[in-house]
């Protein structure tokens, strides 16, 4: 999780919405897919849980709750991630007869009610370390029908202290009732200048390269 630092094309945004800011319950973040929506995602629950933000509202990255985010298993964070679930359940389970069917991947691509239930349910204890609790749900638009329609009811009503923090690249599919029920924030993509800078900065050789086969998404771009 990036919790230290912002990518450089996310301060702008970072600083209007954020900075000195009370922090809205239910936050709808839209990207580019591969342009850092998850980093600035963990960078936004971090800040909620961290004992010390900085100045900056930033997470301090040295207390106890920055340890237990960078160990990824703070008690009070609960992410809904589909492809971390799928490559989980992959490493953990033997090999299955149906393992090729495309049924079941699917599935595995999908945030269920159950999904929804159980982190609404979390929502409802009181916080392990006495601050906020954070449900993240990266991508928002993997919900189904059913999962939408239990979101929507504890988006109406969230518990003191509970935030909700949606990431999607294709804010369409959500429902318009859900949309209207977040503070959406549209996280930029950046310019080719500044990306291949950054790219460069982190020892990919050829960025310009890299920026043409990840169709200009920068961190899509130092994962190929």
């Amino acid at each position: 999780m990036l919790i230290r630092t912002l990518l450089p094309w996310h301060e702008a945004v970072w600083s209007h919405h954020f900075l000195g800011r009370s922090r809205p319950q239910s936050l709808l973040l839209t990207a580019v897919r591969g342009t850092g929506e998850a980093a600035f995602a963990h960078g936004a629950a971090a800040s909620l849980l961290c004992a010390d933000p900085t100045p900056q509202g930033l997470a301090c990255g040295t207390c106890a709750e920055c340890h237990w985010l960078d160990t990824g298993e703070h008690p009070d964070l609960k992410l809904l991630d589909p492809s971390r679930a799928a490559t989980d359940a992959a490493t953990a389970a033997e090999p299955a007869a149906d393992d090729g069917d495309e049924k079941t991947k699917r599935s595995r691509e999908l945030i269920t009610v159950d999904d929804v239930r159980a982190a609404t349910t979390f929502l409802q204890l009181a916080a392990h370390r006495g601050r906020a609790r954070v449900v993240l749900i990266h991508p928002a638009h993997a919900m189904n029908v059913a999962a939408a329609n239990a979101l929507l009811k504890a988006l109406e009503e969230p518990p003191t202290g509970a935030y909700f923090i949606l990431v999607t690249s294709q804010p369409a599919r959500l429902p318009a009732t859900i949309r209207s029920r977040c503070i959406r924030v549209d996280l930029p993509k950046p310019d080719h200048a500044v990306a291949a800078d950054w790219l460069q900065s982190q020892g990919i050789a050829q960025p310009t390269l890299a920026l043409a086969q990840s169709g200009g998404a920068p961190i899509a771009a130092a994962e190929l």
